[in-house]
Parts: C-alpha cells; sequence; structure tokens
C-alpha cells in the first residue's frame, strides 16, 4: 500500500472524529446536555467501531494503538474504550517466500543450513511479526519470531499520521488544554518502537531470568543469540499450554488456586521487589508445563517502576488509609495524576467526596463479595471527569495488574486480597521505618503547627488591623478578545490550507484512478469549504458582551 495513501486513511479518519465531535458541540448549545447524552453515546461507539474496522484492514500500529488508547479511560469516554478493547491483534500470517528471505538476509545463511526442520504454516500472526516452529541442528526444539515485511515503513508512516492527526487536534479542539498530546506522541512511540527491535526482548528475557532466579515454579525460556538478530529472535519453545486451558490443568492436577496466588505474587514480586515487570501478562503469554511450572511469554513490552514512583504509591496508600485528601492530592501531583491545569481545590473536595462515601467497612464488604465494579466504574468516571490522567509510566503498570489478576480470579474465584499481604507489608517496610515511623513523623509535624499556630496568627490580625489584606480581581475580557480574534484569523487560514490541500487529493486521486478516494476527498473539502465560509462570515463579538468560548472555534 502507497505511504501517502496510508497516511491520508489514517488523517481523514480522524478529521471526520474532529468534525463530528464539533457538530455534535454546536448541537449541545441548542438541544441540552440531557437530549444530546444518546447521541454522544451513538457517536463514540460509532467512531470507535470505524477506527476497529479501519485497524484491521491496515493493520501495523493501529491495531496496537487501538488496544493502547482502550488503556486509557482518563482521555476517552467508556462508550470508546470498551469498543476499542475487543481489538485482537490477530491478522493472516505474510508469505513463507518473506521468512525464508528474511532469515537468510539476517543469519546469513539459508534457512535449511540453519535449522533442521522449519514449519512453513505459522502458529501465530500479529500485527508486527509472526511465530514458526522449528528444530536446530542439534535437535533442540525452538520457536522463531520474524517481523512482518516492510513493517519498519508501515509503522513509520503510521507515526507520520498521528503527528498529523496531533497538530490538527491542536489547532481545532481543546483537547491540549486537557492533554498532554507531545507527551502521549513520545510515550506510544517509545513502546511501540522498543517492539520492532527483537534484540531489545532477548534483554529484557534475561533480566527476567536473573531476577526469578528464586522462584522454584516459574520459568522464562532460553534465548538463542547465536540465532537472533533485531528482525529474527530464536528461543526455546515451550510444552504446555495457555494458563486458561483448565482441562489441561485438571488433567495433570494442577491446583488452580495455587497457581493464581503464584500470578499475582510473582506480579507483586516484579513491581514491588524488583520494578521491572512485564506489561502485557495476557493469557497467549502465560503458559503452564504439565508439571505446574508457570510460564512468562514475550518480553517485548515491558515497565520500569523507580524508587521514587514506589516512593509516592507508598505515600497515596497511606493516605488512603490515613483517610487524608489533601496527602492524597499531594501525592497523586508526585505521581504525575493531576494535569497542568487542574485545580487542586476541586480535586480535594472530590477525594475527600469520595473518602466519605467508601468506608473502610463498605470496602471490606466489597473484597468479600468480590463485588468491586461500582466502585470501578466510579473511578472510572472519576478520572474522566476530572483534571486528572493516568502517567505514562503507571499506565503499563495498571493494565498489567488488571489483566494478571483477571486470569488469577479466572484460576481461584475465591482469591481474597490476603495474598498481597506479604507484598503490601514489603512496600510500607522498605523505607522510612514503615508504618511506625510515618506515625511520629504526623505527631511531630502536628505539634510543629500548633506551636506555630499563634504567631501566624498575632500576624495575619496586625495585618488586617492595619488594613493591609487585600482582594485583587482583574478583568482579563479586552486581552482574552485579542487573543480570541487572533485565534479565529489563525484557525480560517488553516481552513483554507485544508480545503485546497484536500481539493488537490481529490484531482490527484482522480487522475491516478482512485474514483472512490477521490469522491471522499472532495465530500471533505467541500465539506471544509462550508466551515471555512460559514466561519468568514461569523459577526466580531461585541467588545461590551462578557467572554465566552465554548468548542474549537
Amino acid at each position: 500500500m502507497n505511504r501517502y495513501y496510508r497516511i491520508w486513511r489514517i488523517t481523514s479518519m480522524f478529521i471526520s472524529f474532529f468534525i463530528q465531535v464539533w457538530w455534535y458541540k454546536k448541537r449541545e448549545e441548542r438541544l441540552g446536555k440531557r437530549a444530546m447524552a444518546p447521541k454522544w453515546t451513538e457517536l463514540y461507539q460509532s467512531m470507535a467501531h470505524r477506527f476497529c474496522q479501519t485497524a484491521v484492514q491496515l493493520g501495523g500500529l493501529l491495531i496496537k494503538a487501538g488496544q493502547f488508547f482502550a488503556t486509557r479511560v482518563d482521555l476517552l469516554p467508556s462508550e470508546m474504550t470498551n469498543e476499542l478493547s475487543q481489538l485482537q491483534d490477530a491478522v493472516p500470517p505474510a508469505p513463507f517466500d518473506h521468512v525464508q528471505k528474511t532469515i537468510h538476509e539476517e543469519l546469513g545463511k539459508p534457512i535449511n543450513e540453519i535449522f533442521s526442520s522449519f514449519e512453513e504454516t505459522a502458529l501465530a500472526a500479529a500485527s508486527l511479526g509472526q511465530v514458526h516452529q522449528a528444530y536446530l541442528p542439534k535437535g533442540e526444539k525452538v520457536a522463531v519470531k520474524i517481523l512482518r515485511p516492510k513493517i519498519h515503513q508501515i509503522i513509520h508512516a503510521d507515526f507520520a499520521a498521528i503527528r498529523i492527526t496531533m497538530a490538527l487536534a491542536k489547532w481545532f479542539t481543546d483537547m491540549p488544554k486537557q492533554l498532554d498530546l507531545d507527551a502521549i506522541y513520545r510515550e506510544m512511540h517509545q513502546t511501540f518502537s522498543d517492539e520492532l527491535d527483537y534484540r531489545l526482548e532477548i534483554r529484557n528475557a534475561e533480566r527476567f531470568r536473573s531476577n526469578f532466579a528464586q522462584f522454584e515454579n516459574i520459568y522464562i525460556p532460553r534465548m538463542y543469540k547465536s540465532h537472533s538478530t533485531s528482525k529474527v529472535l530464536t528461543m526455546e519453545f515451550i510444552e504446555g499450554q495457555k494458563i486458561d486451558n483448565y482441562d489441561f490443568l485438571k488433567k495433570h492436577n494442577i491446583d488452580r488456586a495455587e497457581l493464581g496466588r503464584r500470578l499475582v505474587q510473582s506480579y507483586l514480586h516484579q513491581v514491588i521487589v524488583d520494578g521491572f515487570f512485564h506489561a502485557d501478562p495476557h493469557q497467549g503469554n502465560l503458559y503452564v508445563k504439565e508439571d505446574g511450572t508457570l510460564v512468562f511469554l514475550d518480553f517485548g513490552m515491558v515497565g520500569e517502576i523507580s524508587s521514587t514512583t514506589k516512593e509516592n504509591l507508598k505515600n497515596l496508600l497511606f493516605s488512603v488509609v490515613e483517610r487524608d485528601s489533601e496527602k492524597m492530592v499531594d501525592a497523586m501531583a508526585n505521581l504525575g495524576f493531576l494535569r497542568p491545569n487542574a485545580n487542586r481545590n476541586l480535586v480535594r473536595k472530590a477525594m475527600e467526596f469520595f473518602l466519605e462515601n467508601h468506608t473502610p467497612d463498605q470496602m471490606k464488604e466489597m473484597e468479600k463479595t468480590k463485588n468491586l465494579g461500582p466502585i470501578a466504574a466510579e473511578l472510572r468516571e472519576f478520572v474522566y471527569d476530572q483534571p486528572m490522567q493516568i502517567p505514562a509510566n503507571l499506565i503499563f503498570m495498571g493494565r498489567a495488574g488488571v489483566t494478571a489478576s483477571g486470569v488469577a480470579f479466572g484460576l481461584d474465584p475465591t482469591m481474597g486480597a490476603e495474598v498481597a499481604a506479604p507484598y503490601i507489608k514489603k512496600l510500607m517496610d522498605d523505607t522510612d521505618g514503615g508504618l511506625t515511623n510515618v506515625v511520629l513523623k504526623k505527631v511531630k509535624n502536628y505539634g510543629a503547627t500548633l506551636i506555630g499556630l499563634p504567631t501566624l496568627l498575632n500576624r495575619t490580625l496586625k495585618k488586617a488591623d492595619l488594613g493591609e489584606i487585600y482582594v485583587k480581581v482583574g478583568n482579563l475580557g479586552d486581552i482574552q478578545r485579542a487573543v480570541l480574534f487572533q485565534t479565529r484569523l489563525a484557525n480560517r487560514l488553516v481552513l483554507a490550507l485544508l480545503t485546497s490541500t484536500a481539493t488537490i487529493c481529490a484531482v490527484l486521486f482522480y487522475t491516478q484512478n482512485f474514483y472512490e478516494e477521490a469522491r471522499g476527498t472532495a465530500a471533505i473539502a467541500a465539506l471544509l469549504g462550508l466551515l471555512l465560509l460559514w466561519h468568514s462570515r461569523k459577526k466580531p463579538r461585541d467588545s461590551s458582551q462578557p467572554f465566552h468560548r465554548n468548542g474549537p472555534f
């Protein structure tokens, strides 16, 4: 597929999303939020459905991006994330000729000189690569992963389309006020680029093997560096079944409850002790051998937790235990949960409301009944509605935690929170002398506050008596109107540029016999032209009227 056509398919899809959202906002101004609520739900679902269809057709980065955004409940409404979460990374395998050619180019020899046998039919195929079974000359059974053809060019084109889309979002939407789009792009670029170099996966696997050395029943497959490059990965073939094959577990008398506890504790060990964790522990990456050994697979997506982050997580945990909303907000800010424009006082009030409506007794009851649905839904809505975001370094930890716990509860629905007790205790005791020292610090802080309170009160009263306490109110309306005028002028220029570009693209598509694409592009050009005409005819705002802005224009 042509690079520029691919970029156009992706960017035009997102442009149509922006236009639909803008139009619905205008309708909401006339009809009201209540009347538009069901229409917004339908729109979000249709946009997510169209994205999934396009992702399956184009492959490449879009499938990974869809799965990534399915975890961003802080960015997208639930109607979209629920649809995106169903996107499966499964595509038809590339031709075997590509496999032979890649292995020859990467390893320097024909495939039959490197492997004694090699299965032509792929065991599995995804958007970035595929896996084949093979045997080495000495008889070792191995799994060989090969990147898909032209995957680097495809990913680069997709990243270019995402950059263009984010640039348009900065111009025509209010998203930059709430989100750091550049940070999101960097996060995606780093995450997905790492998966295109199998040498990184080998290093990750070796690090996991070292970290799990003390665990007897957890295994990391052997990696064959001599038969691996950035595009080819040869690893030990694991004889076993997926962790959710309950018939296999029953046949070999494997204790499901113990296996579930082992999975949860291994993940907690990765996060709390090692600070280095497997970021994609779904059923396809977790295998079980006949003797009950738990095997981790696919180390392309990993995450790291720094000592500073662990300290802030501990502070957040303490603040929840103490039910101290101010400390909760401080810990959340240090972890990066608050957006730059967040009003801390409003967030603190929201946290106080949350704590007041979720007492320890209620939390214990939910833990006993395993009915965490209500609180999970409330947390989801809270994160989406408030000026909050989920930090990049915690996105994968949270996603992996939810995935691993879901697998564990499938093994043992009666599993309780006590399985995590040893690791939570370690987190609490690792630094600062544990809970006792925190209590002592709290007493000292209260004492210092009480000692300084009379002096502060006396100084404040003196200033009030001398008339030195002021309340300052500034009117920035004129400046805001001037800024709005410049913004609208820039928007008109960009609209004119986009209209011209879409028109030229329509002509080019038509001359190259891409008639369907030409019609679609011409329709978008016409719509942009109408928007430009409407925007140009808008009357300037009366300077005597109060300043107000709603919508991207």
